[in-house]
């Protein structure tokens, strides 16, 4: 079973990208490529989980492609959104001081 560990990591980090994405196209694709590996899964659980082949092996190698790439982006979308983060407590800070300065702009 360990020759489908590269498999399972793959839809694994496919479904996490998939739960972050905000893109309804890019996530229907990200959806649509996950079940795809989980349909070749449970193909290659039924049919080839003994055998080490050259094209099985080679299609580890592309899964953990998939795996890494996954991962990539995730981290760039946990970066997107602590940019994010840091622009509305920035946008905040300043309504507050617009807030406090206004009395003072009216007075004028």
């Amino acid at each position: 079973m360990s020759e489908l560990s590269g498999l399972t990591s793959a839809i694994v980090e496919l479904n996490e990208l998939w739960t972050l994405c905000t893109n309804d196209e890019l996530g229907e694709h990200i959806l649509d490529k996950r079940n795809k590996l989980k349909e070749i899964s449970r193909e290659l659980r039924d049919k080839v989980l003994q055998e080490d082949t050259k094209e099985f092996i080679e299609a580890q190698a592309l899964l953990k492609e998939v795996t890494d790439s996954a991962k990539s982006a995730k981290e760039k979308i946990d970066k997107e959104a602590e940019f994010v983060e840091t622009v509305a407590k920035t946008i905040e800070k300043a309504a507050e001081a617009i807030a406090k300065i206004a009395p003072y702009i009216a007075a004028i």
